[in-house]
Parts: C-alpha cells; structure tokens; sequence
C-alpha cells in the first residue's frame, strides 16, 4: 500500500483551485498517529460555533467491539487541541453527531452500548469546557443506532435515530431542553419495513427538516428503496403523516439534508436509477423552495462509477458545496463539487484526496469566515485510520 504520506505530499505540491472555489494544499492529521481512529457513519462529526471555534468528535477504535469518543476543537486562529477522551473505555460509544447550541453547549449524541443492549446517549460540553454525560435519551431494551442531531430557532436540539426496541426498526424523534432534558420520543415512520439513514437540518423559520430511506414493497424483482421526509414545526408537538418524496423505482439511500435560514432545503443522495445493475449508485440532488415546493431529481455524478456518503453544505457567495466518497481509482477518494447562483454546477469534480489508500466518512463545515472544512478517516500503514482535515475557500465566482 502506498504510504499516505505520499499522497500528502502530492497535495502540498499541487494546490486544488477550482471555479468559484480554492482548497489549502496540504492536510493536516489532529488524531494520534498510533490510534485507530474512523468518524462513523453519521457524517455529521463536527459543528463550528458562531465564534469560528470548530469542535469535532471521532471514534478511537480500541478493540475490535470497543470504540471510545475523542474530542478535538480548533481555535479560531487555526490551532488544534490536543485529544480529550470524553467516554469511557470501558463501554462502546461511536457515530457520533455533534452540534453547539445557542449558549454555546456542545452536544454529542451517539450509539453506546452496555450490557446486552445499545442505546442512545447524549454527552454536553458546557460554554467552561467541562463535560458531563452520558445521559440515555430513551433506555429500551434492544439496538438502536444512527443519532443525528440539530439546533432549532428556539434552541431546542432535535434527536431523531433508528430504534431497535422490541426487535421493530422504526424512525424516532426526541427533543431536548435545558430545563425539561428529553421529551417522549415521537414515532415518524409507522409500517416502515427497513427505515435507515435518517439526515435532520433546522430552518430559522421553526422548520425541522427530516428524511430517511425505507425498502418498500415493490412488484419489480429488483429490491425498492424510497426516501421519506417530514417537515416538523419547532413550536408545535404535532407530527404529521411522512411523504413518500424520491419515488424512481430505484434504490435511494443515505440522504443528507441542508436547510438555509430562509427555509430553502438541500438534500443529496445516492441513486441506482442511472445503473444498469442495482451495484452502481450515482448522486443525486434535490431542492425545496419557499413558496414554490420541491424541483425534480438532479443527477450529480455521471462518471458510471461508485459513489457513497454524500454531504452538502452551504457556504460563501451563496455556494453549496458538495462532497462524497468516490470509488473511480478502485479504493475511495474524496471527490468535492460546487454549485454558485453565477455558474451553476462545476464542470467537473474535484479530487481532494489523491492517494491509494482508503479516505472515508467526510463531514463537511462551513465557517463563519467564508471558509469550508472537510474532515475525514484516512488509511494509514497496517490497516489503521487516522482523522486528516483540509481546509477550503467557498468564494463566490468573479
């Protein structure tokens, strides 16, 4: 296997300059290069606060079942602290989801096992830096996995997981304040056959935007995946019925979803409608406005390779940057692409990774200085993982 190192040097000797966008050249590791360490699978690892202080939490895989939480912030002048174990190595905690609330609280939610039974779990970094948790959100006797978290305009934090109680998949949805902790968790997919996947982003207009993919009974011999959405009022406990959204008689899954201030809402996916088998999936997008409802599915990639992870966020110059593991050279790299309101679309994508090692798990940030941080799990000698960073500039076309 070729060293990763030499694929950051070919970085650091060829700066990434893209229409409308500029990446950093080199990459930067902030995990220790002797841990195992990966992101999991919720894409959604870090959060950077109104203050441009970037806080990101990753797994440190100690044993083949048994997984610690790490934490690591960067300054807003750019410096990395040194890595802080925020669960015991005692249990499993992973697939962590990471958000700052307006007070400036930091919320970790994860999968943590214990016992014969896996629940999910809520760590808080209050504004001081002191840490407190786990705290379970809703204990139940089986394995509930996939927590990902957001913060709505009245500073309520949105939970919404797979839950495993009773042997039965189903999409839930719990909310959290500081005065009342955890509410009952809400049902958003009765009769769901397979539901996974979930993705949640908040509006500043009190919108909870949530999808999920779900297998549905299909008359084609091909298996059918739809995507599932629920637009949930952060002043009101209501929970109307989910609408069937991405329909193509394809296998649609792991959504994920940016919502804009204005209620504007961005979702990505990975589609088998362009393949010729059901192995191939290509990246889609999709678009809600305000006023005027839901465009038609966009196809992203046309490169008739494998995709995965796609995530979107909006940046600069009112950009959305996208970015998704891209398995064209065999082993996957991280392929980004941008879309401004001057240009449109890229003509082509991006390699922000450049070696033949595996590059994994990206979560995608946009900060407050007009800048793009891409965060994921890279290869290392003797099959380990060790957390790169790369730094981008979403600026507007001239």
């Amino acid at each position: 296997m070729m060293r990763l190192w030499f694929g950051a040097c070919m970085l650091i000797a060829l700066a990434t300059v893209v229409e409308g966008a500029a990446w950093d050249p080199g990459l930067q590791p902030v995990s220790p290069p002797l841990a195992n360490a990966s992101l999991g699978i919720t894409s959604r690892n870090a959060a950077v606060a109104p203050d441009g202080i970037v806080h990101l939490v990753y797994q440190n895989n100690v044993t083949v079942d048994r997984s610690q939480l790490m934490y690591v912030s960067r300054s807003a002048n750019g410096v990395w602290s040194p890595a802080t174990a925020i669960s015991a190595d005692t249990v499993s905690a992973r697939n962590a989801s990471v958000v700052v609330d307006h007070f400036g609280r930091v919320h970790v939610l994860c999968e943590i096992a214990h016992d014969s039974t896996e629940d999910i779990a809520q760590f808080i970094r209050d504004p001081s830096g002191v840490w407190s948790g786990p705290f379970l959100v809703s204990p139940s006797t089986g394995f509930s996995r996939s927590p990902v978290t957001c913060v709505d305009s009245f500073d309520k934090v949105h939970l919404v997981w797979v839950d495993g109680r009773n042997s039965v998949q189903r999409i839930l949805h719990a909310s959290w304040t500081s005065d009342a902790g955890w509410r009952t968790p809400d049902v958003l997919s009765p009769g769901a056959i397979t539901p996974q996947d979930p993705t949640v982003a908040a509006d500043q207009l009190g919108g909870i935007h949530i999808f999920w993919s779900d297998r549905i009974v299909a008359t084609v011999s091909d298996q059918v995946w739809d995507l599932y959405y629920e637009r949930l009022d952060a002043a009101s406990y209501n929970v109307p019925p989910a609408r069937d959204l991405v329909h193509a008689s394809s296998i649609a899954v792991h959504p994920y979803v940016e919502a804009l201030d204005d209620g504007t809402v961005y979702l990505v996916w990975l589609d088998s409608r362009a393949a010729s088998h059901n192995d191939v999936f290509e990246v889609f997008y999709k678009r809600y406005l305000p006023g005027i409802g839901w465009g038609k599915d966009k196809r992203f990639t046309y490169d008739v390779t494998n995709h995965a992870r796609p995530v979107i966020v909006a940046g600069a110059g009112r950009s959305l940057n996208v970015a998704w593991e891209d398995f064209r050279f065999g082993s996957p790299d991280i392929y980004y692409r941008q879309i401004t309101p001057e240009t449109g679309w890229d003509r082509d994508e991006t390699p922000l990774t450049t070696d033949e090692s595996a590059s994994q798990s990206p979560t995608l940030i946009s900060e407050p200085n007009g800048k793009l941080l891409l965060v994921w799990s890279g290869a290392q000698e003797g099959g380990t993982f060790r957390i790169f960073v790369r730094e981008g500039l979403a600026a507007p076309a001239p």
